[in-house]
């Protein structure tokens, strides 16, 4: 008997918040390691964020991301969950969970109408 071969989709979506397809700008920034840069996002939830970077950032780090959606740019936390490295490349794309802060309802609920129009389309 052959193997099932399982292939993760969109629609394969574990997380506790729905994501939708990102590739707008994100700009980061960590002031104590010396990371700064800009990227363009993969995918994105009102948990938070997976972004392209060309460096590596060490699990646990908490950043600042500026995330350019469509009518704005939201400014928020994120603690970095997870990377992983392109095979033969200095790449690496990487997991942000957003942060509890002063405008994190705000955040989830721009990113949340955000989804929601993407999605409808």
């Amino acid at each position: 008997m052959k193997p099932v071969v399982f292939e993760p989709t969109f629609q394969d979506n574990k997380r506790g918040t729905p994501r939708a397809r990102f590739t707008h700008p994100v700009q980061y920034e960590e002031l104590e390691i010396n990371v700064a840069g800009g990227s363009v996002g993969f995918d994105i939830s009102e948990g938070g964020i997976r972004i392209r970077f060309n460096e590596y950032v060490p699990v646990g780090t908490i950043m600042t991301l500026y995330i350019h959606l469509k009518d704005a740019i939201i400014a928020c936390s994120g603690r970095v969950k997870w990377m992983k490295k392109y095979p033969y490349t200095d790449n690496y794309q990487g997991g942000l969970q957003f942060e509890s802060a002063e405008n994190f309802l705000e955040t989830r609920s721009r990113i949340g109408s955000y989804i929601k129009q993407v999605t409808a389309a």
